[in-house]
């Protein structure tokens, strides 16, 4: 699966888990922290993410890069997720 989400709109906390859940369909029971967006993403099955205006997510300061960090070890931990990230 190839899913493309735009950065842009990731203001807060909030907005960035309401977009991860809403752009990969997550079950009502996604936790929206940032362990459950591990979780979720290393267990997935195929999928290639592109994050495209990824500098919006500078914004955030320590959540942004917290949010990479995570999206970064997902990519390493789970050979059938790929991240590619776009500015």
């Amino acid at each position: 699966m190839n899913i493309v989400i735009d950065c842009t709109p990731m203001v807060d906390e909030a907005s960035v888990h309401t977009t991860f859940a809403n752009a990969l369909n997550f079950p009502a029971t996604y936790g929206r922290t940032l362990d459950s967006l591990y979780d979720m993403l290393t267990s997935t099955g195929e999928l290639n993410l592109t994050l495209t205006n990824a500098s919006a997510l500078n914004k955030l300061f320590r959540y942004g890069d917290n949010l990479m960090l995570t999206l970064k070890d997902a990519d390493k931990d789970n050979p059938l997720f790929t991240l590619v990230v776009e500015d």
